[in-house]
């Protein structure tokens, strides 16, 4: 895939495609955003464990970039080496790791080594070339006749239509990329300049050639050694200035490292450090991620953007919520970082975007965080339904506390099924009805449960009856306050069914009855009166203390008989545990009630 209309930049410039006074400032942004998060040393490097190392001593690099294969290749591996780039990002890699980095191109004028190259390595740089075929001839003098060639670009295959975007923009990267390659395509090039060996790795979006010009062995299956990465990663940031992007961007790799390897005590005292320095350089709060990115910042000037925020912000809040959730099992505590690591990597895309680039690394985690996070509710939820089910509704309000506000919306986004759902509208019911004394928003909470599980079949409906039988009790007892009349109608018609569960609607009849008169429905509660007296005739130890009060209460302020309300409310005070407060409620208010009493049998001896 060739694109013969577009002309090889000048990468010597600050800015290959600009020409306005800007570019100095856009250089450093990109510079800033390449060290701090779009490199990845390690997929740069890992081709060099494809072979074997013993005959390996001189290793170069053609369009080096910062230079993160040469340092890892002369720090970890001990190899003698060169790398050959004009760019600004050559040479601010030059002066931060002090590389023997050559500011020119590799070619016939430029190449006065005496010894050949054991390994050449050119990443991402064929794709730039608007000849590739003399690009080869250029660098092939510097290569051993034995020595490795290897190239990694862009994989054309990957240009389709279900590429997404965060993937499809690097493997274009308007107006520097000149030239895209299949695999095919590839083997025949190299194939062409006489490397008779050569193995390709191919993914979705990349290739990676390993190429020789005579057999030796190899293994595309090796892998990096990532403790020998993460040792590299560690000794070099102990070298670096850590107030510098290039050390931020060390210590972002060594979190990813020491997260991924299980060493989440060493990740999380490493993202501590690093949230002292951005707290200076940024004034973000890593503590307080709720904090961060509340408020639109303005994207359409990278080099501004690039000033306002470290570039791996998103992977550090993903990273340190996974830890949250998994060594200190605080789903809560998870939560606002997954939060935050979507908002920084959307907002670090949409500015890469302007710019015509984009990072599929961060499109990765911000997918991750939305995973995270949308698993992490769901964690929650789920604590949240059983602590309300098991009565815990102070516990199960305060899990709520650092949420944004839950709805039946967000439920049913969170992707549980019917049954799950209806339990989760059952727990917030009991929330609202017995934590936050708020029986209007309970009984839309029970009325989206009754609905939701309605939506089982018949069948499925059979094995959830304990679940149903909670949903209509809380139903019932929301009614109690908002819909009384319809409440106490409810309780009878229970009550005449005479099923061998009459004894639970009697017991379901005295709480209605206790909350009608709480809610001063003393109408509807004198409905089942009559009813509750005949079960407490039955049964006497039925009558507990707030029955008694309540019952006392109607007698004195609906039905106006003072002296039985007195009785009621001996009784309750009587019944009352020693200390509990309605002791003195309930004396207080039966002297009340005697004195009610004594002035109305004085008023009759006057009428008399």
């Amino acid at each position: 895939m060739i694109f013969p209309e577009l002309a090889a930049p000048r990468y010597e410039a600050h800015n290959p495609i600009a020409t306005d006074e800007s570019e100095s400032g856009f250089s450093e942004a990109t510079t800033k955003f390449y060290v701090e998060q779009g490199a990845a040393p390690d997929t740069i490097v890992e081709p060099l464990y494809w072979f074997d190392h013993d005959s390996i001593r001189r290793y170069g690099e053609v369009g080096c970039g910062f230079g993160f294969g040469l340092d890892f290749a002369r720090e970890a591996l001990g190899w003698e080496v060169i790398g050959y780039d004009p760019s600004p990002l050559a040479q601010a890699g030059r002066r931060a790791l002090n590389l023997p980095i050559r500011l020119e191109y590799l070619g016939p004028d430029t190449w006065c080594e005496t010894q050949p190259l054991d390994v050449l390595l050119a990443s991402e740089v064929i794709e730039h070339i608007a000849d590739p075929h003399q690009f080869l001839d250029h660098i092939s003098p510097a290569l051993a006749p034995d020595g490795w060639l290897v190239l990694s670009t862009p994989n054309a295959a990957g240009v389709n239509q279900a590429a997404t975007l965060g993937n499809l923009l690097p493997i274009l990267t308007p107006g520097y990329h000149l030239v895209l390659f299949t695999e095919e395509g590839l083997h025949r090039l190299l194939e062409a300049h006489g490397f008779t060996q050569i193995d390709i790795r191919a993914t979705s979006t990349n290739l990676t050639v390993l190429a020789n010009r005579r057999p030796r062995s190899c293994d595309l299956t090796r892998t990096l050694d990532r403790r020998r990465y993460r040792e590299y990663l560690d000794a070099r940031l102990r070298d670096l200035d850590p107030n510098t992007p290039v050390a931020h961007g060390f210590v972002g790799r060594l979190i990813k490292e020491l997260t991924n390897a299980g060493e989440l005590d060493g990740a999380e005292a490493e993202i501590v450090e690093i949230g002292r320095r951005y707290r200076k350089s940024y004034g973000i709060d890593l503590d307080a991620p709720e904090t961060i990115l509340c408020k639109p910042i303005e994207t359409h000037d990278f080099s501004t953007f690039s000033a306002a925020l470290p570039a791996n912000l998103c992977g550090l809040a993903y990273r340190r919520g996974f830890i949250r959730l998994h060594r200190d099992q605080d789903p809560i505590g998870a939560l606002p970082f997954f939060h935050l690591g979507e908002r920084a990597g959307s907002v670090l895309r949409k500015a890469l975007q302007t710019i015509g680039s984009d990072d599929g690394e961060t499109e990765h985690l911000v997918g991750l965080c939305r995973l995270a996070a949308h698993d992490t509710i769901r964690t929650i939820e789920r604590r949240y339904c059983t602590l309300a089910i098991q009565g815990d509704y102070h516990a199960a309000h305060a899990l709520d506390q650092s949420r944004e506000s839950v709805t039946t919306e967000s439920i049913e986004a969170s992707g549980f099924d019917a049954a799950e759902r209806a339990r989760c509208y059952l727990a917030r019911g009991l929330v609202a009805l017995n934590h936050l004394a708020d029986p209007p928003r309970s009984l839309k909470w029970f009325q989206a449960a009754r609905a939701t599980l309605s939506q089982l079949p018949v069948s499925e409906q059979h094995g959830e009856e304990t679940l149903a039988c909670q949903i209509e009790t809380g139903l019932l007892l929301s009614m109690a306050s908002v819909e009384p009349l319809e409440a106490a109608q409810e309780c009878l018609r229970r009550l005449e069914c005479e099923k061998p569960s009459t004894r639970d609607a009697k017991a379901l009849c005295r709480e209605v009855f206790q909350r009608q008169i709480h809610a001063g429905a003393y109408a509807a509660a004198a409905l089942l009166e009559e009813i509750i007296l005949a079960d407490l005739s039955a049964i006497p130890q039925a009558l507990t203390p707030e029955l008694a009060f309540t019952l006392g209460v109607l007698s004195l302020n609906h039905k106006q008989e003072p002296l039985r309300a007195s009785d009621w409310f001996v009784q309750a005070a009587t019944l009352s545990p020693t200390g509990s407060p309605l002791t003195d409620i309930a004396r207080g208010h039966a002297a009340q009630a005697e004195a009610l009493a004594e002035k109305q049998r004085a008023a009759l001896d006057s009428a008399r």
